[in-house]
């Protein structure tokens, strides 16, 4: 049997990936960053020799959250710049703003905003910030980035860099305070060369606008809708104003996001999605939807309120390999319901390779769960 000495740096490094169960860092390993995480099982491993302490660290710190209590972000961001920041920030790959709470005092909200500009000069390898309210700080904040790297002498780590971005209005503030999306517009236009947004908890106010703004992101290739979307229910999208090619949707599960949004969008990217994520529908079983012209995606989750049947004939045309198929209020009875579902999924025998079928709630229906398993196993 191989000793720990005889495994390959790469097999090691895995193991210790495995290891940490925390995906993100909150405030540094018992440095005195407020709020922070504890991962006690990584840090007690990087203890037991030199090695590991080595592999260890760039997980440690690939991602962090700079956090606090009001009136603690500001001593958590200095503590981090002061302390951490200079042995650490060629690690960090990923900065959450999410959670700070913003000083009373209108001078201290520009020390922070100030201090996390000088964190973000350092850590040239950032690729992914997430943002949230209060807005005050953001606007604050974009600005300095460029000035404080002119004026450090530093190695900019400028705005294109980022290529993964979430805003989420949905902070530490009133929910009457939430982000609204003419702001989260205002945010992004800032980040030229995304790849992924995330949206979250925005409403509506400036709704075509936020649409207008990622649309013409030529480099975009993934978005999420994650939750909490108000007021995007009539919102279109211009067929000329694609600039960049989506090959990755999730419209999530709690968002006003009405047909025209998600149709446009599937219209659009016809012939790059791959993976896709459609919104709670309901189709009235007796409807005849036109086949989407979705001719590449392979990975598609349904979630259905009522029998999925015309939703899935809807993608008849898609090379589906994976497919996952969540049913809500299903009102007929469940054995006689999947024999559609069935004859539909049978359609994608050619290229499917997984099926899940699930009745949500599970409990309210034992029988077309049975029914529901069955077919899964069909794959």
């Amino acid at each position: 049997m191989a000793k720990w000495t005889d495994l390959p740096t790469e097999l090691k490094t895995r193991i210790v990936q495995m290891s940490d169960t925390r995906e993100r860092m909150l405030g540094g390993p018992s440095l005195g960053v407020p709020d922070h995480i504890d991962r006690s099982s990584v840090l007690a491993l990087r203890q037991t020799d030199r090695e590991l302490y080595t592999l260890v660290q760039p997980f440690l710190w690939e991602a962090i959250q700079l956090t606090g209590r009001t009136g603690r972000s500001l001593a958590g961001a200095k503590l981090f710049l002061s302390t951490v920041a200079p042995l650490h920030a060629s690690l960090v790959r990923e900065i959450d703003f999410f959670h700070l709470a913003l000083p009373e005092d209108v001078t201290q909200v520009e020390q922070l905003a100030t201090t996390c500009a000088k964190i973000l000069s350092l850590t040239t390898a950032v690729k992914k910030l997430s943002f949230g309210e209060p807005f005050s700080f953001v606007k604050e904040l974009l600005p300095q980035l460029t000035q404080f790297s002119a004026v450090l002498q530093l190695t900019p780590a400028t705005l294109s860099n980022i290529q993964h971005l979430r805003i989420d209005g949905n902070s530490v503030t009133p929910f009457f305070l939430d982000l609204v999306a003419a702001e989260a517009a205002e945010i992004f236009r800032h980040f030229p060369d995304l790849l992924t947004l995330e949206l979250a908890n925005l409403i509506q106010r400036g709704a075509p606008l936020l649409a207008q703004r990622f649309q013409s992101l030529a480099s975009l290739r993934s978005i999420v809708f994650d939750y909490g979307l108000m007021g995007f229910r009539e919102v279109e999208f211009d067929p000329d104003g694609w600039k960049g090619a989506l090959e990755k949707v999730d419209f999530g599960k709690n968002n006003e996001i009405g047909n025209p949004f998600w149709r446009s969008i599937l219209n659009q990217h016809s012939e790059t999605l791959t993976e896709l994520r459609m919104p709670p529908l309901s189709i009235d079983p007796s409807d005849q939807l036109s086949p989407f012209p979705t001719r590449a995606v392979q990975h598609l989750a349904l979630r259905s309120l009522g029998d999925p049947t015309p939703l899935l004939r809807a993608f008849s045309s898609s090379p589906i390999l994976h497919l996952a198929v969540a049913v809500m209020r299903m009102q007929d009875n469940p054995s006689t319901a999947l024999e559609g579902v069935t004859e539909a999924v049978l359609q994608h025998r050619a290229t499917l390779r997984r099926l899940s079928v699930r009745l949500i709630p599970p409990h309210l229906d034992p029988d077309g769960v049975l029914a529901a398993q069955e077919l899964s196993k069909t794959c």
